[in-house]
């Protein structure tokens, strides 16, 4: 499905950028999320248009449990720790 999503913008100017989650404090859903996003990887490899990241790299966290970066529900991701990631996400990003 993921692939299915990538190829819609396939052929045209758009690059299609995937983020990949961090882990949270939740072990399955920290687990969903590292398992969805080494599979968009593996789907966006031959796929020119379409650039992976890792919010978890991004962040520095890897795979362990990013608990700096994580409100007190344990799932979602600080408003800051997005802005620190984008910042280091943008010079990565084509421009244009």
């Amino acid at each position: 499905r993921i692939g299915t999503v990538f190829d819609t913008f396939a052929g045209s100017d758009t690059t299609v950028v995937w983020v990949g989650h961090v882990a949270t404090d939740d072990p399955t859903v920290a687990e969903t999320n590292r398992r969805v996003h080494r599979l968009a990887a593996a789907e966006a490899a031959d796929r020119p248009n379409v650039v992976v990241a890792d919010l978890a790299d991004l962040l520095g966290t890897g795979e362990t449990v990013a608990e700096r970066c994580l409100m007190d529900d344990g799932l979602h991701v600080t408003a800051a720790c997005l802005d620190e990631a984008a910042a280091a996400l943008a010079p990565d990003l084509p421009v244009g």
